[in-house]
């Protein structure tokens, strides 16, 4: 089985320059536990970091709470995205997300662009 036939295509995303609060409201909103920040890639939408919700516990609200509310989600989100291809089996996709040491990828398509996301 494939990732693409596995993955939830409706993923919940937000721009790098988005405030942390509204990030964390759409985790709330949408009850899922990360976000993938996209940008814009030759008229591609691609992930360019993860923002989850241990983050914004761990790094804003409590180190952070004095100035959470104008903390951009680009000072949270991963840098080093670990993404999956659509096209890969599942077995695959499953090693590389061990060995990355996450619970979530984005999925995408040959040209990188998002898809879907996969979690474990």
């Amino acid at each position: 089985m494939l990732v693409a036939d596995i993955c939830i295509k409706a993923v919940v995303t937000c721009a790098p320059d988005d405030r942390v609060l509204d990030a964390a409201r759409k985790m709330r909103d949408q009850h899922v536990g990360a976000v993938i920040v996209v940008g814009e890639r030759d008229g591609m939408v691609v992930p360019t970091g993860v923002i989850t919700d241990r983050a914004v516990v761990v790094d804003a609200v409590v180190p952070l709470l004095d100035r959470i509310g104008e903390l951009k989600v680009s000072e949270l989100a991963t840098r080093e995205v670990v993404t999956v291809n659509a096209g890969v089996n599942v077995d695959r996709a499953l090693e590389i997300m061990s060995e990355a040491g996450v619970r979530r990828a984005p999925v995408v398509d040959g040209r990188g662009a998002l898809v879907g996301i996969v979690t474990i």
